[in-house]
């Protein structure tokens, strides 16, 4: 599980926030109970992320695709809950919102956001999916509240690992979206914090700060050693 741990300066404090990668490999409700998923279970506990990006939620594809939703936030939501974590955005309103989570609508395949909510907070709209037919499983954003005088944007996103033409063509369907998420700070608004990430079978997660002095950036790759490393 590709883990980055970052201290984040806030104010006149240093707290650290801990995102965590993790393909589940079908996950599916089937599973609920048996000795792969306790396995899933205690990982994610022995992890204590803060965000948990999650990918390769499954549902029964032959069912009909009106019901593939309600089938994948059951089985995150019973998952967030058995980790002590959740995954409930909350609405422009304030409202609860639905289950942060994405998918092409041509596959019951999901990508996922899960949350500590005693170090992290969802901002109310922040959350958005993307999904067909542009990205293969599916891409999650949120916008969480980490305490810092600028909120947190989150993408979780699992590439096709079979299709380099394919990979390459989401590549620019990303850099599109990251610019649609970033375009909505300025440093009139003060400093911004962005955490961008190619979350697939080569990992890379992205911290941006700038803001008043000169920007810095904190780059932490995962996967396998030798791909996708610097």
């Amino acid at each position: 599980m590709p883990l980055t741990t970052l201290p984040l300066q806030l104010g006149a404090d240093v707290r650290t926030i801990r995102f965590a990668n993790l393909n589940a490999y079908k996950l599916t409700r089937a599973t609920i109970g048996d000795a792969s998923r306790r396995a899933r279970v205690t990982a994610i506990k022995e992890i204590t992320p803060d965000v948990l990006a999650l990918q390769e939620v499954v549902v029964d594809e032959t069912r009909p695709p009106s019901e593939w939703a309600q089938e994948a936030s059951e089985s995150v939501q019973q998952l967030a809950s058995e980790c002590g974590l959740s995954a409930t955005t909350v609405r422009a309103d304030g409202s609860p919102g639905p289950t942060a989570m994405a998918n092409n609508a041509h596959r019951g395949w999901y990508t996922a956001l899960l949350f500590n909510p005693d170090a992290v907070t969802p901002t109310p709209g922040g959350f958005r999916p993307y999904g067909a037919p542009d990205l293969w499983h599916g891409l999650t954003t949120a916008v969480f509240d980490i305490g810092a005088s600028s909120p947190v944007t989150v993408a979780n996103y699992h590439g096709d690992p079979f299709r380099g033409g394919w990979r390459l063509d989401e590549a620019y369907r990303l850099k599109s979206v990251f610019r649609t998420i970033l375009r909505g700070f300025s440093d009139s608004e003060g400093p911004t914090e962005g955490i961008r990430g190619t979350l697939g079978l080569e990992r890379r997660v992205e911290i941006e700060s700038s803001g008043t002095g000169r920007p810095t950036v904190h780059r932490a790759y995962g996967g396998r050693p030798g791909r996708g490393w610097p």
